[in-house]
């Protein structure tokens, strides 16, 4: 079926923030001297709300965080990012040929997901609402932050598509009943479908995937 209205998620998926962010918390976690385990430690915060980051890297260690630590995460992530924010590659391309109206479901603060828009070109494409998991007081992986947004755009559910990054998005957008195209980066070659969720490699074949029947 063909899809009448895309969901973006941002880090990841829109903008190219990912690392910075994982970067910001590792160096985070040396400051309380957290021994957090470098590998595997950025797929278990993909996706996630800051909070919930910052609270996996409080499990190692046994000295309470401070209260301002989600602050000084995000200050530390703004500084990587002064340098390295970017569209993800071929997604202003990709933007160009989708026709669907296309919105923006984040975990993020509704200033960022503008900011990070504006800063990376893309803003243009959405007129908006966007849905911040921060305005609407449910976060991914709970699939409430895509049922709220199909409900306010009072669309049918079988029409919409979300465009994610990490098993938490796709977890939160496959239990709201939508199919999910989940991009992996990592796995460009990639390119395989199983139930409502297909995986792909490479941000170029969106197009053709979101007016394909599938």
């Amino acid at each position: 079926m063909t899809a009448h209205t895309v969901l973006f998620d941002l880090d990841g998926v829109l903008v190219d923030s990912q690392d910075a962010e994982v970067l910001a918390l590792l160096e985070f976690a040396r400051t309380v001297h957290a021994r957090v385990p470098a590998e595997g430690f950025a797929e278990r915060v993909a996706g996630r709300r800051m909070s919930e980051s910052v609270a996996i890297v409080g499990q190692y260690t046994d000295t309470p965080l401070p209260d301002d630590a989600v602050e000084r995460v995000r200050e530390i992530a703004e500084r990587y990012l002064a340098t390295r924010l970017r569209a993800t590659p071929g997604m202003a391309a990709a933007l160009r040929e989708i026709t669907a109206p296309a919105y923006v479901v984040s975990n993020s603060p509704l200033g960022m997901i503008e900011d990070r828009l504006r800063r990376t070109g893309l803003a243009g494409f959405f007129t908006g609402p966007h849905f911040s998991a921060y305005e609407l007081g449910t976060w991914k992986p709970d699939p409430g932050l895509y049922r709220q947004a199909v409900r306010t755009l009072g669309v049918d559910p079988e029409t919409v598509v979300a465009v994610e990054d990490s098993e938490v998005g796709v977890r939160s957008a496959h239990d709201a009943g939508l199919r999910v195209h989940w991009y992996r980066p990592d796995r460009p070659e990639e390119s395989r479908c199983s139930g409502r969720v297909r995986v792909f490699g490479d941000m170029s074949a969106l197009p053709g995937l979101l007016a394909a029947r599938v």
